[in-house]
């Protein structure tokens, strides 16, 4: 909760310092001064929502209830991607090149006729890139990549 008229700093100029420094938290702002240009403002350097005060209690609890549960989504999903970044991370180079490959859709023979290598080849990296990143299937390892480039 960040009122606009705060000493020393302004609740605007202490949101936009959080967005600046990649602190993520969920921000409503509250005043008793309210103009558009200032909710516009605050809107969109990303606060949740603009309070005017007064403002009556159950409509606060409201909005922080929903600004905690979009704050557990969002940390739901960061943590989801770093565990996809991590798993990809373990591939070799090439077995990179082989995912790349796998995820554009083509097949283990056009895979190895593209890079010039055996198709046998082509298979043991697709099992050694199932293991790393403990898939099981084509379908789960494009989920895998498409939550890493989230």
């Amino acid at each position: 909760m960040l009122d606009i008229r705060m000493p020393e700093m302004s609740g605007l100029e202490l949101q936009e310092q959080l967005r600046a420094t990649h602190i993520s938290i969920p921000v409503i702002i509250m005043t008793a001064y309210a103009d558009v240009a200032v909710a516009l403002r605050a809107m969109k350097t990303g606060a949740l929502d603009f309070l005017e005060k007064p403002f009556d209690d159950e409509v606060l609890l409201r909005t922080i209830r929903v600004a905690l549960q979009r704050d557990e989504e969002a940390r739901a999903r960061s943590a989801e991607k770093q565990e996809a970044v991590q798993r990809l991370a373990q591939l070799t180079p090439r077995e990179r090149e082989v995912l790349e490959l796998l995820v554009a859709g083509l097949c283990s023979r056009e895979i190895a006729t593209k890079l010039h290598v055996a198709q046998k080849t082509v298979e043991a990296h697709r099992a050694s890139i199932r293991r790393r990143t403990r898939t099981d299937t084509v379908a789960e390892l494009v989920r895998l990549v498409l939550e890493a480039r989230a």
